[in-house]
């Protein structure tokens, strides 16, 4: 655990080094903060510490980032994120929470939240903001 916490400490001054600004200017600014937690993502550094999607699970890197951004979140009870249970009403809070944070209309997921597993939310949400960036 506390390993990450050192390698976003580099990762950010590197960040900050190749965008020739401060720390403070890359948490002010929202798109940067963004840009620089899924480099975070991408490079494998967790920012979340779900037991249930470890590193190397398929949607790890989906559910990180989500979560990071605030658009999914775990299971307050147990903490973890429950990958494989259907989301249900989380459906509704989550395209929510997609809406506000990143403009993403949430109506892209066309799912029956009784049958969609939480995974399978978070992975098109996230397959989806990729093309988005693209």
């Amino acid at each position: 655990g506390e390993w990450a916490v050192g390698e976003a400490a580099g990762s950010l001054a590197a960040f900050c080094l190749a965008h020739q600004m401060s720390p403070h200017q890359v948490r002010a600014d929202q798109t940067l903060l963004r840009t620089f937690q899924l480099e975070l993502v991408q490079a494998g550094v967790p920012l979340f510490w779900y037991s249930d999607v470890p590193d190397g699970h398929p949607a790890w890197e989906a559910v990180q980032y989500l979560s990071a951004i605030g658009v999914i979140g775990p299971d307050p009870a147990r903490l973890e994120f429950c990958p494989e249970i259907p989301v249900g009403d989380l459906a509704c809070t989550w395209g929510r929470n997609l809406k506000k944070e990143t403009g993403l209309d949430p109506t892209f997921i066309e799912v029956d939240p009784t049958s969609c597993t939480r995974q399978a939310w978070a992975l098109a949400a996230y397959e989806n903001l990729q093309r988005t960036r693209a």
